[in-house]
């Protein structure tokens, strides 16, 4: 499981990743809000939603 790494660090237009990435915008407000964890797969995709160059642990810390 993963967890966002950063506490005031958040993803500006969360309306649009929603529909991107396939989650809600309340979801995606939980994961920047460090509430929920998430498994890897939906880690990669809110990474590369970010930026194509990045890799997860860039964003994410591994917890378990």
């Amino acid at each position: 499981m993963y967890i966002w790494k950063f506490k005031n660090l958040c993803i500006r237009n969360q309306q649009e990743a929603g529909q991107v990435i396939g989650v809600t915008p309340q979801y995606i407000c939980y994961i920047c809000g460090r509430k929920n964890k998430i498994n890897k797969r939906l880690a990669y995709f809110i990474v590369k939603y970010i930026d194509e160059n990045a890799e997860v642990e860039d964003f994410f810390e591994k917890v378990d």
